[in-house]
């Protein structure tokens, strides 16, 4: 039978050793989380870019008739309206 320090020596060393691959997977873990974070900030700015466009375009869209010149407002100023 092994002495009792013995054993407490073992279970230390095996504690250790737990206590070592904890720490590495954690490690691993921080790792990939990171990984994660960054891939998952570059595409919520790439969506967020495709929707700014698009909202962009589509006010360019419903401004766009406004932006034209009409002849109200072209003969209010005095000016001349020409088509095309």
């Amino acid at each position: 039978m092994k002495k009792l320090s013995q054993q407490f020596l073992e279970l230390s060393q095996h504690a250790a050793t737990v206590e070592n691959q904890a720490e590495s997977i954690r490690a691993e873990n921080r790792q990939e989380f990171a990984a994660h974070v960054s891939e998952s900030r570059a595409r919520a700015q790439s969506l967020r870019a495709a929707f700014v466009a698009r909202l962009n375009a589509a006010e360019a869209a419903l401004a766009a008739p406004w932006m034209k010149p009409s002849p109200l407002r072209l003969r209010e100023r005095g000016g001349t309206w020409t088509s095309g």
